[in-house]
């Protein structure tokens, strides 16, 4: 009797380690009957992203480069695309194609694309990878990708979506207003305001924050007592517009520098969102574009 006690229990580890295996499935794991060695494996792809230095705000003001995916410029405005590899392991060789240029590495430097002064113009991006190919999970594979994206650079910046006529509510309210923004020639800049290096431009706006028609550009004195605006944007980007100045709230001393901080996006089905820190709050403004200009 007590034989066969001893021979059941060196009997349970078996039983015990058949239990634990009995219902696995899982393809990731070297224990189960469905393991696949190349269940996680994937093809690398050229597919790349672009960045650019770019202010945005939540309501805590932070910032950080964008990625996005615009295809749309007007360049030439203090801030460089940058094309990024999605892929990158170990051992991968990326070869870039910008327009005339090339460049290796699986980031290239930025580019403002200020030499192009013939637009509108197509610029082709094209990038090439080379790396070593797996026999065991993908035969077929002859260890070479290649992308090609475009992006356009506008003649003039009032072709940008951003630069256009908005009607707006801010989030938690249903009184809407319409408010402008664009960019107007200056004095120096006699012959149009294509963003080229011998262009310069002045951007304006209309009533922005609902405040009314004053909206001070920074570029003159605003009127004594009147609480002005200084609506520091631009716009580089055909569905992004950047609002740059300090996001802090400096009247009374000077009602002329209350300067808004964050950024419009423009949203499929001509939709608009303006997130920013302004007026001692943070603000959300959502709605569509109604005119170009």
């Amino acid at each position: 009797m007590k034989a066969k006690y001893y021979i059941l229990l060196g009997l349970i580890p078996v039983m015990l380690q058949t239990c634990k295996h009995e219902h696995c499935f899982d393809p990731t794991d070297p224990d189960c009957e469905n393991y696949d060695p190349c269940h996680a494996y994937q093809r690398p792809s050229a597919k790349f992203e672009m960045l650019m230095n770019l202010w945005y705000t939540d309501k805590d003001g932070r910032s950080a480069d964008t990625v996005f995916s615009d295809s749309i410029f007007a360049g030439n405005y203090g801030h460089s695309i940058i094309f990024n590899a999605i892929d990158d392991e170990f051992g991968m060789q990326h070869t870039w194609y910008v327009g005339q240029e090339t460049f290796d590495g699986s980031q290239t430097p930025g580019r403002d694309f200020s030499t192009v002064t013939i637009r509108p113009a197509r610029i082709p991006i094209t990038h090439v990878i080379r790396y070593e190919a797996d026999s065991i999970c993908d035969p077929q594979d002859d260890g070479y990708d290649s992308t090609v994206q475009f992006i356009q650079l506008v003649k003039d910046y009032n072709d940008l979506d951003v630069l256009s006529l908005f009607r707006g509510a801010f989030e938690g309210s249903t009184d809407s207003f319409d408010l402008r923004f664009w960019a107007s020639r200056t004095g120096e800049d006699p012959i149009g305001i294509a963003p080229i290096p011998t262009s310069r431009i002045d951007f304006n706006s209309y009533n922005f924050h609902n405040w009314g028609s004053y909206t001070w550009d920074g570029s003159s004195d605003y009127e004594p007592g009147v609480r002005g605006i200084w609506v520091k944007h631009f716009a580089v980007m055909n569905s992004r517009m950047i609002f740059s100045g300090p996001y802090q709230y400096v009247e009374p001393s000077d009602p002329g520098l209350n300067i808004p901080y964050g950024f419009m996006e423009i949203l499929p089905n001509d939709r608009f969102e303006l997130k920013y820190l302004f007026d001692e709050g943070y603000h959300v403004l959502r709605g569509r574009k109604i005119a170009d200009r």
